[in-house]
């Protein structure tokens, strides 16, 4: 079944293809980064260009009415797609590396439980608002953001996978301490990093533990993969994940983040940015971008319209340019 569904898939495929490279585009436009805009479709009939479009879900696409002049060829086509889309669907469970794929960061998978000991879920009245990871036994590193008033109380999850799984042992902790930076704003965000001294000081096992952090100030190569983790929405508007899940992305150049934010929005000395097939969405503020086996950075904002944009790349505090504000409060932490 799989083989004939392949052979007529492959069948279908010419009738699938996009317009090619050409010397065509917008009137005094520019050639776009390829798949800088992954939203964007051509409506085609006979395989020739007529129209363009954007994908809006998984299933549907918008478009202008007028591009349905030729309506028998449009309904071929679209026919042709949909049967496709399904002789696609038929082969996915084979390809599905996971039971879990309804959740988690935007584009990710979920992660291998406890592979991850250093994540914690940040939670107000016992709901998850936001990530975070243990730097010490006793020291947590988020997002200032976190904590909206400085009167709410949060609490930490350490050793969690599934935060709905209350067999696990995972353990759920008061928080001593706050402190936010001094220099932190909401408005333009700034200095968005937060430290939490713990209750009681944790002891190392296979389910907790504390990451690295750099030991001193230096970027990171451009286009270095590495990944982020957390509990939160699997997009835009969807649900908070319960199972941790994780994604890889890659360093973005920081002149060039600047350009996209805008140098009243982002600051290079203490702000790095990702670009990526998935990213982080709202939940996932405060967690680690991890390289290598070091926390570089804190998660701390994105576009507020659109989870993982490609205009607007998410954006880090970076961990080393806070090192002595760190090191005030834990020691010297590496």
């Amino acid at each position: 079944m799989t083989i004939i569904s392949l052979l007529l898939l492959a069948s279908l495929l010419p009738h699938l293809t996009f317009t090619a490279r050409a010397n065509v585009g917008i009137v005094n436009g520019k050639e776009a980064k390829p798949h800088s805009r992954p939203y964007m479709v051509a409506v085609q009939v006979k395989e020739q260009h007529i129209c363009g479009g954007f994908l809006i879900s998984d299933r549907f696409v918008m478009t202008a009415a007028h591009c349905r002049e030729n309506e028998s060829s449009l309904i071929v086509f679209m026919m042709i797609i949909i049967i496709s889309l399904l002789l696609l669907a038929s082969l996915l469970p084979p390809l599905t590396f996971t039971d879990h794929v309804n959740v988690g960061i935007v584009n990710g998978r979920e992660a291998k439980p406890h592979s991850r000991p250093y994540m914690v879920s940040v939670q107000k009245n016992w709901l998850h608002t936001c990530g975070g990871f243990l730097a010490s036994d006793e020291f947590v590193l988020t997002a200032a953001h976190c904590q909206e008033k400085y009167s709410e109380t949060l609490t930490v999850v350490v050793g969690a996978h599934d935060l709905k799984n209350k067999t696990e042992d995972s353990v759920c902790i008061g928080v001593k301490s706050y402190h936010k930076h001094p220099n932190f704003t909401k408005e333009p965000v700034m200095n968005d990093i937060m430290l939490l001294r713990l209750e009681k000081k944790l002891t190392q096992n296979e389910k907790v533990n504390w990451i690295s952090i750099p030991v001193k100030e230096e970027e990171i190569e451009v286009h270095s993969v590495c990944s982020v983790a957390s509990w939160g929405r699997l997009d835009t508007n969807g649900s908070l994940s319960s199972r941790l899940m994780e994604t890889h992305v890659k360093i973005m150049n920081n002149a060039e983040c600047e350009n996209e934010w805008g140098q009243d929005d982002y600051s290079v000395s203490e702000m790095m940015c990702t670009y990526g097939n998935g990213g982080s969405c709202t939940g996932d503020s405060g967690g680690p971008l991890v390289c290598g086996k070091i926390a570089v950075s804190v998660t701390s904002f994105g576009d507020a319209d659109l989870c993982n944009s490609p205009e607007h790349p998410e954006v880090y505090m970076k961990v080393s340019a806070y090192l002595p504000w760190i090191h005030k409060f834990t020691g010297n932490v590496y």
